[in-house]
């Protein structure tokens, strides 16, 4: 089995690290595959496992997936991440698969802190110890190639509609800002999966090609960067307390 995960905050990559250590599988970065014309997996058994923005598929995900060769393949299992909003997620990764004639064989959603930290951190805390116990039966579920499709909530799909329009106003990369405790690590740089952070003269440019995994703002030590919003203006930073940065630094 090979197992593509696409994280930020670390969310996605414990999630697939819990799977790896009961079923025998390849875990492989999606940003790894961004070179890469036509993706031919060496697995007939394959998942996607990723965070949920906005309620759809982040973009760059998308983009990777729409370039699979799914010929040889018989099962996928899709398992998103969020805090609560799921949206139009499964809808939007079936049409890419329907459109290589193929489906999704299994999907389930797990919940967990999110990457624009609105809630306290006792919710943090609830939710990393409650998916120790969720994931447990997804697990068995993937070991047994179930078959699961989730119910359609046409309530969150038309929220997912309203944040499309928000996040594009509300995340712009051009809203990012750095301070002055900046001190030119370069971290940003090489945690960002769409490689759209570059440096002069020792500070961050943010490029037009961000996919808002804000993995920039979470995972930078001193705490410098920050986004000319109201959704994670001075909001605090979270990462995955089980995931190291060296985990997190793209190849």
């Amino acid at each position: 089995m090979e197992i593509y995960y696409f994280t930020g905050t670390g969310n996605s990559l414990y999630i697939a690290k819990k799977i790896q250590e009961s079923i025998n599988c390849n875990l492989i970065p999606i940003e790894a595959l961004i070179s890469t014309d036509k993706i031919i997996p060496n697995s007939n058994e394959i998942g996607f496992i990723f965070p949920v923005y906005f309620g759809d598929i982040p973009e760059f995900v998308k983009s990777i997936v729409k370039k699979f060769d799914l010929s040889n393949v018989d099962y996928i299992f899709v398992l998103p991440n969020c805090y609560s909003l799921i949206g139009a997620t499964f809808l939007n990764f079936k049409k890419i698969l329907n459109s290589k004639g193929k489906n999704i064989d299994y999907e389930n959603t797990l919940f967990m802190p999110d990457n624009a930290i609105l809630f306290p951190i006792e919710k943090d805390r609830e939710k990393l110890e409650k998916v120790e116990i969720d994931i447990l039966p997804i697990i068995e579920d993937i070991k047994n190639k179930a078959k699961k499709k989730s119910v359609t909530d046409y309530f969150q799909v038309l929220q997912y509609y309203f944040m499309k329009l928000f996040s594009n106003w509300e995340f712009s990369p051009k809203k990012f800002v750095v301070n002055d405790s900046c001190i030119s690590c370069s971290i940003c740089k090489q945690v960002c999966p769409t490689k759209n952070i570059e440096l002069k003269g020792g500070k961050p440019i943010f490029n037009l090609n961000c996919t808002h995994c804000l993995a920039c703002f979470h995972w930078c030590l001193k705490e410098a960067i920050s986004m000319k919003n109201f959704t994670i203006k001075n909001r605090r930073r979270y990462h995955n307390p089980n995931i190291k940065l060296n985990e997190i630094i793209r190849k």
